[in-house]
């Protein structure tokens, strides 16, 4: 175990511990200042751009949860990455469990066409235009991502006989989702990103995925 640890810890160069600190930074500080724009009614804080989709509500308390149960993950790396019991466990995994309950009960909306009262549970959204158009709901895109993100961070400290880490395949698959949603956007392939040009993922939303997934990715450098 101790040959674990200091392998662990030349692998993880400050330029990387800055990276997994910063993505939790900006999922929290994006979250923020997205409420602040629902909640202050600033259409420039929600969307990047008049036309494109916004970042819902809930996406944002979905970031502000991921990152500080990150960054509660992280708090002692490398060292302690191993260790079972710190006090940290408890309000990390908590968050998490957050993150994937919002992403769970949103596509189980779409799934199974459900409306569970948790859309607008925060703050209110008046309808969109078009043919389909859920208030405050996340894109489906969206709230799989979140689901992927929550299972990686509850599994984050898992690693099974054979040195496989999953919460990798699960940060794996969200980082993809991400990078399909910003591929959408670059090509105006709208299916990519949403299911209306009024019900998607944000580009800010692509973009703080990808690197807070990414952030999970790196967590273990020596894998």
């Amino acid at each position: 175990m101790g040959e674990q640890v200091e392998a662990e810890a030349r692998m993880m160069t400050p330029a990387l511990a800055r990276f997994q600190r910063a993505s939790c930074a900006l999922a929290i500080l994006v979250g923020a200042v997205v409420l602040a724009g629902w909640e202050l009614d600033i259409a420039a804080l929600k969307s990047v751009a008049p036309g494109l989709p916004a970042m819902m509500s809930n996406t944002a308390v979905a970031f502000v949860f991921a990152g500080f149960s990150l960054w509660l993950m992280l708090a002692d790396a490398p060292a302690a990455w191993n260790r079972t019991g710190r006090w940290v466990d408890v309000p990390a995994r908590a968050c998490a469990s957050v993150v994937l309950a919002v992403g769970l009960l949103t596509l189980s909306e779409y799934l199974f066409g459900w409306d569970l009262g948790i859309d607008q549970l925060l703050l209110r959204e008046a309808p969109g235009p078009g043919p389909v158009s859920f208030p405050g709901r996340p894109s489906p895109q969206t709230a799989l991502a979140f689901l992927l993100v929550g299972v990686a961070l509850l599994l984050l400290r898992v690693e099974m006989s054979s040195g496989c880490r999953p919460a990798r395949l699960f940060a794996g698959a969200a980082l993809v989702v991400a990078l399909l949603a910003l591929i959408g956007y670059g090509y105006h392939a709208i299916p990519l990103y949403a299911i209306t040009p009024h019900t998607g993922m944000a580009v800010h939303t692509a973009v703080t995925l990808g690197m807070l997934s990414a952030a999970i990715l790196s967590a273990y450098p020596d894998r």
